[in-house]
């Protein structure tokens, strides 16, 4: 039955995505979670690992083309500043594979990479053309998400093994839990950051439905880091998602949020056993921490005794050649790599790109913070690329961040075609003075169907 339901969903998700791009940037962010649905479905999607992958790509790429026809000015926004800083970035850790020490392994970590860089830095961000298919976007990354992530727990293929979910690709290999646990904290943080502009009976057991499946999910997949950051994201956020408009309100909202913390807490040991619940005790919890950190000091520790250096970086992927920690292909921090295997002005790129990206958050906070669903929107992009930087900085490598990258470009796109009045909302409520009894949805169709 799971078998032919993936399929199924398979289908009908690249039919959506042909025509209706929100669906279509919502397949590429859950993309690497929805192939491991495949792996356990069909024997060609283990036979062949990438294929589920490719079949992503030819669709992005239709989307991508029937976006640029439909939309005004499609390319308003899209080589835009922080589009450069990436692939000034991305052209830094190409070129310093040349005086590299660790060639052996750059090269198949460049080359895995690159035609994902492709799909997600040149071909989705034509994704995105005006807030409403921000709206869009998320609410398919919400359905989305929560159906892959069914497709995960109740399939019997994916087991417990060492106290993480997943499937055996072969004799040795199993599939990343990682990629699992990220998707749940992406549906956990939309589930309570995104609103949109039907508060429905129906809407309100989605969204608690994804939460609970979310959280079920990163359990499971033994995925602490992005159950931590998804919970603080969506704790942190909620405020600037929904105006709290009265103490009441506040009161309301934290007793909301102490009984669903109180409902997890009682859902930890229903689903999890022994090894699973090791993970968390503090000496484990410790022990990642102290690699990661002895990580950082390993590649540091080279890099400021070569001046060198300082300027063109250690080459990408150096930690794998000079550290001491065999076990670890690399340092799992993105920000130390960049500035120690890129040099400065990579890391200078990097400094500009997040610039860039709280610069025109904050002018898209200040034209759209007084509407509902235009809020809403904007906290979620936000909780999604906050999300994003802290899990790159806990176990990413360059050429694995690129949805970090993605969102931030997406957010400057954003601001460039609503300042160039690209954006279909009348003139008045895109600078902010808008104001009228008319409710938000009358501006924003939000159904992910249309």
């Amino acid at each position: 039955m799971f078998d032919a339901l993936s399929v199924l969903v398979l289908l009908m998700v690249c039919a959506l995505s042909l025509f209706r791009e929100g669906w279509s940037l919502a397949l590429v962010m859950s993309m690497f979670a929805f192939e491991q649905v495949l792996q356990a479905s069909l024997p060609i999607f283990t036979q062949i690992p990438a294929l589920g992958n490719i079949i992503v790509g030819v669709v992005v790429l239709g989307a991508a083309f029937r976006s640029s026809q439909l939309h005004p000015r499609p390319f308003v926004g899209y080589a835009n500043a922080g589009w450069l800083f990436c692939i000034l970035i991305f052209a830094f850790a190409a070129t310093s594979l040349l005086w590299t020490p660790s060639l052996a392994t750059a090269w198949p970590l460049t080359r895995w990479g690159l035609p994902y860089f492709v799909l997600f830095i040149i071909l989705a961000p034509l994704l995105i053309s005006d807030m409403a298919s921000v709206a869009k976007f998320l609410t398919a990354s919400l359905i989305l998400g929560t159906i892959v992530a069914c497709l995960i727990i109740f399939n019997p293929k994916f087991t417990v093994h060492l106290g993480r979910l997943g499937i055996s690709l072969d004799a040795l290999v199993r599939s990343n839990p990682l990629a699992m646990g990220e998707i749940a904290g992406c549906i956990m943080i939309l589930s309570v950051l995104w609103r949109g502009s039907r508060l429905s009976p129906l809407a309100l057991l989605i969204r608690c439905s994804a939460l609970l499946i979310g959280t079920l999910l990163c359990l499971q997949s033994g995925s602490r880091g992005q159950l931590v950051f998804a919970v603080l994201i969506a704790v942190c956020l909620y405020p600037l998602s929904v105006r709290l408009k009265s103490a009441w309100t506040f009161l309301g909202t934290a007793l909301a949020l102490l009984f669903v913390g109180s409902v997890l807490a009682w859902l930890v040991p229903q689903v999890l056993g022994f090894q699973e619940i090791s993970r968390w005790d503090a000496g484990s919890l410790e022990g990642g921490a102290s690699v990661r950190l002895q990580n950082v000091w390993d590649i540091l520790g080279v890099f400021l005794i070569s001046p060198v250096a300082w300027i063109i970086g250690l080459g990408f992927n150096a930690f794998a050649g000079i550290t001491t920690a065999s076990s670890e292909p690399y340092s799992h921090v993105l920000f130390i790599d960049i500035l120690a295997e890129q040099g400065l002005l990579a890391f200078v790129c990097l400094v500009l790109f997040l610039w860039c990206v709280q610069r025109d958050l904050r002018k898209l906070w200040k034209m759209f913070s007084d509407a509902p669903v235009q809020r809403s929107s904007l906290a979620s992009l936000l909780g999604l690329f906050l999300y994003q930087l802290l899990i790159v900085n806990k176990q990413g490598y360059l050429w694995a961040s690129l949805s970090f990258f993605l969102l931030g470009i997406l957010i400057i796109r954003l601001r460039i075609r609503v300042d160039e009045g690209i954006d279909p909302l009348p003139a008045e409520f895109v600078s902010g003075d808008f104001e009228s009894s008319q409710p938000a949805e009358e501006f924003y169709v939000l159904s992910p169907d249309q």
